[in-house]
């Protein structure tokens, strides 16, 4: 993990999260493997947030993986358990997967339990949790027994959110009925956010419709506009804490940052941008988001990170 010096105001800095950990975006294997401990362990080192994918065992264990499956992470591709969607193995299957790292998938509560373990005064190590859009029931049930059952846990989770916006609504309606198992262990209640695509960027009506049935997402929105806002709010009545944003360019323009201000003075606002896109990541640009009150700024951590342009 490179050094973060005095140059770095620790607001931006304390908005920054790691995708993925501290990992390589071409898997190979110059930093740690994506969603992995060794990933965590670098970016908090540095970071207080990092983001991570979750999803469920048959029998009930929550791992990280930001694919249905291993294939892409797994030393042998062709491995049958490696090509089969997670929700669909028992958790002795997935413990038995070896990855290109040489390790084994990683179970949330170990990396919870290591964000615990690595926080230090006002450094309190957090997870931006997403739960993957195809999430089945268990998943939502079994993190709530998991954090009835640890609930100083949940002092390392700084958001949940998830493409899938009916998940949203239903785990946190779970979550308020169950709040007063952890609430005094808990000293700030985890975000609940929307994750979005930008219809800024996805112009394309194929490309629209294509991108929504891959992620599951329930909609798109343009940050600029009263009637998406309201037609979220009313989705979820009015219980969410805000939107993780897919970032447009526009968003770095003179109107594009005032109204992300609008938008931050009622809500908490992430952004996440896409390398495969070839999105701008760099301090220059979540110095700029920031600046409109922007809370979670995404990053790869690119080895150009403090000298790219916006």
């Amino acid at each position: 993990m490179f050094k973060f010096d005095d140059r770095v105001p620790i607001k931006i800095k304390e908005s920054l999260v790691s995708h993925r950990g501290y990992h390589d975006v071409n898997d190979s294997l110059s930093r740690p493997l994506e969603n992995t401990l060794d990933a965590y362990r670098e970016a908090f080192k540095e970071l207080r947030y990092a983001e991570c994918d979750i999803t469920c065992s048959t029998d009930g264990i929550i791992y990280l993986c930001h694919d249905r499956n291993f294939s892409r992470l797994s030393i042998s591709s062709g491995e049958t358990k490696s090509n089969v969607d997670i929700i669909s193995l028992k958790s002795a299957e997935i413990d038995s997967i070896e990855l290109t790292n040489r390790t084994h998938p990683t179970r949330l509560e170990s990396v919870l339990r290591l964000a615990g373990e690595m926080s230090k005064g006002s450094h309190t190590c957090k997870l931006v949790i997403e739960i993957k859009p195809n999430a089945p029931e268990r998943t939502l049930l079994t993190l709530l027994k998991q954090f009835e059952d640890n609930p100083s846990l949940l002092n390392h989770v700084g958001v949940f959110m998830s493409f899938n916006h009916n998940i949203v609504k239903r785990f946190r309606e779970k979550y308020d009925k169950s709040a007063e198992k952890h609430a005094a262990f808990v000293k700030y209640r985890p975000k609940f956010i929307i994750l979005c695509r930008s219809k800024q960027v996805l112009f394309n009506v194929k490309n629209r419709e294509k991108s929504l049935k891959t992620d599951m997402c329930d909609s798109m929105i343009d940050y600029r506009k009263n009637s998406d806002i309201a037609r979220i709010e009313k989705e979820q009545n009015g219980k969410f804490d805000g939107f993780y944003l897919q970032l447009s360019k526009d968003m770095l323009d003179k109107d594009g940052l005032d109204s992300l201000k609008c938008l931050s003075s009622k809500y908490t606002i992430g952004v996440w941008g896409s390398a495969r896109l070839g999105d701008p990541d760099s301090l220059k640009t979540a110095t700029r988001l920031c600046s409109s009150g922007v809370r979670f700024v995404n990053t790869d951590l690119p080895e150009n990170f403090f000298t790219s342009s916006l």
